[in-house]
């Protein structure tokens, strides 16, 4: 068994390397099996690299960029994922929606750059929504209502760490709400000597029961979940350090359904979906058929250094384009809200307000082009 299984791993090394050597220079020398952290580029990604910086060089940052379009990256991203409706003729790639690719697609430097851009920004519009509208229970409240985000017990990392920063800061800073951080049960199978192993892919039936509100947190003694204080769903689709799958798509149906059941939100009425659902496909898209309409999702992270074999520093997040301009950025430049009204002299007397007359007036770019910085990996 041990020599069968070394000759699979010899003709497995040989015909890679024997493919790669003629993509990748110097890959029949090297044997690189990270491509789930960073592939490798092809050399035409490389030649653009260079023949852009060699660009910048001659004619500088500013009027290299000018030179360069940028809109065939947004539309391959678009029509890579399924956003809005794209396809090819002899003059390239066109949309057939009313809206265009910078509507639903910001170019950005990484998959967690784009994941926490919308996270935050989205989470923030809700409260900040809720904050505002009034209750419409007539009592006054003692306890701070629940707001919860849920997460998949293979999220990635950088995912939960802004997921559990959010809830610690906004729980504190907050008098009337109190954020909470739950995983989505896993599924199981059975593992050495009958006992259950959890798979680490989201359970339907479990995920479809917190839906319904039949779900109890803890031991079979705990308290139920209550469905309409869920703020946000965030799935990891494929994880770093697992070779599962979660089953986005069902996810998405799932939360769809409940959005039209329960409109906006059940206390106080928003523009936003009831349930927000955040995909991280940094390691699916490029990998496998990746489709935002078959999944429903209202935002989708994704990298190019991985198996879009790009350089690192590159990235794109999708957001649906009437979610997008529903959206206050958490963190925004003079390029993703530019500046429509030039303050007084003396506004700075009075200190800056937005609202104020003698404040710094600006507007927000339409759709994900408010989630773009003007200094970018071009």
């Amino acid at each position: 068994l041990h020599r069968h299984i070394m000759l699979l791993l010899w003709l497995l090394t040989t015909s890679m390397n024997v493919g790669m050597a003629m993509v990748i220079p110097n890959a029949a020398r090297n044997i690189h099996f990270n491509n789930a952290g960073d592939s490798p580029s092809p050399p035409e990604v490389t030649n653009a690299i260079i023949q852009h910086m060699n660009l910048e060089s001659q004619l500088g940052g500013y009027r290299a960029a000018e030179l360069t379009s940028l809109e065939k990256v947004y539309a391959s991203a678009a029509r890579l994922i399924g956003a809005g409706r794209y396809h090819d003729n002899d003059d390239g790639i066109v949309n057939t929606e009313t809206y265009n690719a910078r509507d639903e697609i910001a170019l950005v430097e990484s998959a967690t750059v784009g994941w926490t851009r919308f996270f935050y920004s989205a989470l923030e519009t809700k409260e900040r929504e809720l904050l505002l509208a009034p209750t419409k229970s007539s009592e006054k409240k003692t306890e701070k209502e629940e707001r919860i985000i849920l997460v998949s017990e293979a999220e990635y990392a950088a995912n939960l760490v802004a997921a559990v920063k959010f809830a610690r800061d906004h729980s504190t800073q907050n008098s009337r709400f109190r954020w909470r951080v739950f995983p989505i049960p896993s599924s199981t199978m059975e593992g050495e000597g009958g006992v259950p192993v959890s798979t680490g892919v989201v359970d339907l039936e479990t995920f479809q029961s917190i839906l319904k509100g039949t779900y109890t947190i803890g031991d079979s003694g705990g308290e139920k979940l209550d469905p309409t204080s869920i703020a946000m769903v965030c799935i990891t689709h494929i994880p770093t350090n697992a070779g599962i799958i979660n089953p986005v798509n069902e996810i998405g149906i799932m939360i769809d359904e409940f959005n039209s059941i329960e409109g906006g939100d059940k206390l106080n009425d928003t523009k936003l979906p009831h349930i927000l659902y955040l995909v991280d496909a940094c390691q699916s898209v490029g990998q496998i058929s990746v489709s935002v309409q078959e999944m429903k999702c209202h935002a989708l992270a994704a990298t190019g250094r991985k198996y879009l074999r790009g350089p690192r520093g590159t990235g794109f997040l999708y957001i649906q384009h009437h979610i997008a301009n529903t959206l206050e950025p958490s963190h925004v430049d003079h390029a993703a809200a530019p500046v429509v009204k030039v303050m007084e002299q003396s506004a700075w007397k009075h200190g800056l307000e937005e609202e104020s007359e003698f404040g710094l007036c600006h507007t927000y770019q339409p759709g994900a082009a408010r989630f773009e910085f003007y200094e970018a990996n071009v």
